[in-house]
């Protein structure tokens, strides 16, 4: 028998496809992971990065994420609307987008970096982000 996948281990919430070793999310779940604005922003920001990997660290992705939810440019974020967007990734949305195998978070050194399932899931940001728009 085969040794088990790091991601086949963690028994997360989603199968594995064995001809492109990529995992699919549920339905619920995708649906579940899309119901949180600041989840939406996290996977956003993440894929639209420059760097070859999609990869920020938390502190970086704080400040994108502060700055689209108060309309600002990133350099007028101030310290309290970062923490409070730092807090609630670190405690609950990174841990749920990587149990969900959507990203891959290392807390100890705080990198945030997109995972092959993220493509599946990404497809409708889009979609909810223009739906979601104030007419």
């Amino acid at each position: 028998m085969p040794p088990q996948s790091r991601l086949e281990s963690q028994n997360y919430p989603h199968s594995l496809n064995e001809t492109t070793d990529e995992i699919a999310l549920s339905k619920d779940n995708m649906f579940k992971m899309l119901s949180n604005r600041r989840r939406r922003l996290a996977v956003q920001f993440l894929r639209d990065q420059p760097s070859a990997d999609g990869s920020l660290q938390i502190r970086e992705l704080s400040e994108l994420i502060a700055a689209a939810e108060n309309d600002i440019p990133v350099e007028e974020v101030t310290y309290k609307q970062r923490k409070r967007v730092h807090i609630s990734l670190y405690q609950t949305h990174l841990s749920a987008l990587h149990t969900n195998g959507i990203v891959d978070y290392d807390s100890r050194s705080g990198d945030v970096k997109l995972l092959p399932t993220s493509r599946e899931f990404s497809q409708y940001i889009g979609r909810v982000a223009k739906s979601s728009r104030v007419q």
